[in-house]
């Protein structure tokens, strides 16, 4: 799923959905946060390939229900956006991507343009987390559905923890609201665990902006903040930054 959109009541026909897996968080082609779940579909045991001498037509459905929010970018969206479908792993079956002259591709895992390359070639978006790393192209789309949002320069922040089990980032904003509220959206950290902060700027006006000014409260090593908060009477936040990252 990319940044602002979520995604419920996934259903497949003519086989068997499994639970889903889930992958990681990448960045696509144009930068924009992906979350990337996995799923297996049991489709039995009879032949459905098209120079079978058994071959029969069946169609599978896919259907599921997108949600944006106010983080999701402006433009037109299509289904490959937000899911790809693969029979098995390419590697697994010695499968390419093999051009054809009226092949278009709309959208591909290909992320030469915009990442570092290995040994001089390019890396899939996904790394080789997705179909062992090997390139997925979408050759055809419908019209797409275009997604709007207010007029305005808007800011939004979330703190995201790592589940060290499923390795998913669960999201975190704090809602002051009651006392329930406050408890389910404070993360508590043990030693060891990863906390981000990531501040996302939407600029949505009709116009570009010379600047803006954005403040991201970042930990300062050295902070006191006396022994009512600092744990076993340290003098330090018992926290460490690792690094501060930027996208464009």
């Amino acid at each position: 799923m990319p940044e602002g959109f979520n995604y419920k009541d996934l259903t497949i026909t003519n086989g068997t959905l499994g639970s889903p897996k889930y992958v990681g968080e990448y960045r696509d082609v144009n930068g924009t946060p992906v979350r990337v779940w996995k799923y297996n579909v049991d489709i039995g045991s009879e032949t459905r390939g098209q120079y079978q001498p058994d071959f029969s037509i069946k169609s599978m459905n896919m259907s599921m229900t997108v949600t944006p929010n106010e983080n999701a970018a402006k433009g037109t969206y299509h289904i490959n956006d937000f899911f790809a479908f693969t029979t098995k792993d390419f590697k697994e079956i010695d499968a390419v991507i093999k051009p054809e002259k009226w092949d278009r591709s709309n959208w591909s895992t290909n992320n030469s343009r915009y990442a570092k390359t290995e040994n001089g070639k390019a890396k899939s978006v996904f790394d080789s987390k997705v179909n062992s790393g090997e390139f997925m192209v979408s050759l055809s789309e419908g019209p797409g559905v275009t997604v709007q949002q207010a007029a305005a320069v808007r800011g939004d922040s979330k703190l995201l923890v790592e589940d060290k089990t499923t390795g998913e980032n669960k999201e975190y904003k704090y809602d002051p609201t009651s006392a329930e509220t406050k408890t389910d959206t404070t993360p508590v950290l043990k030693r060891g665990d990863k906390a981000t902060l990531r501040v996302t700027l939407r600029n949505n006006a009709a116009q570009g902006l010379d600047h803006a000014n954005v403040f991201v409260p970042l930990l300062k090593k050295d902070a006191n903040y006396g022994q009512s908060f600092n744990p076993e009477g340290k003098s330090n936040v018992p926290l460490k930054l690792d690094s501060v990252k930027c996208f464009t």
